[in-house]
């Protein structure tokens, strides 16, 4: 019972920190002298925000993967019912981060990213993921609202991402 509670624990703080972003960087003085940017074409905005957000799913794909592997792995502390959640969590993910691979190996100019496929591990993997959750006979009342808790903030952060890149 304590390890899938300690398994989740840092599962979700390695999600949030893949989460995070990267501080502000500043610029250094130019000596009183402005410098005006050339303006950026729509396709050219489009693109830096969908490289930001495969940026992020990469970052998750890289701790929401073993997690789901070693959930998969914990046949003992899990009945079959939250192992069919996980295995259809373990899914969306995999379509997910499958898209992302996808992205960074296209060569320049020629990618595309199936946006649908983050919606999909947001809106049918992390519910999966919460129901496994509930499902579970070894987790407290406690243990379950607290996973619940973080798996949410989780999923909220890269809704964010998603967002942004629309």
């Amino acid at each position: 019972m304590k390890s899938i509670a300690i398994i989740l624990a840092c599962f979700v703080t390695l999600m949030l920190g893949a989460c995070a972003t990267a501080p502000a960087t500043t610029t250094p003085a130019t000596g009183g002298v402005v410098a005006t940017l050339p303006a950026l074409t729509p396709e050219q905005i489009a693109t830096a925000k969908i490289a930001a957000l495969v940026k992020k799913v990469n970052q998750q794909c890289g701790v929401v993967q073993p997690f789901l592997l070693s959930l998969s792995s914990a046949q003992s502390q899990l009945n079959d019912t939250a192992l069919g959640y996980v295995a259809t969590a373990s899914k969306y993910t995999a379509e997910a981060c499958s898209a992302a691979a996808a992205y960074m190996a296209a060569p320049a100019g020629a990618p595309t990213f199936n946006l649908a496929s983050v919606q999909d591990a947001l809106n049918l993997g992390v519910p999966a993921l919460v129901k496994a959750v509930d499902s579970s006979t070894t987790m407290t009342k406690q243990q379950k609202a607290t996973a619940e808790i973080l798996i949410s903030a989780a999923q909220l952060a890269l809704a964010e991402a998603v967002a942004n890149a629309q």
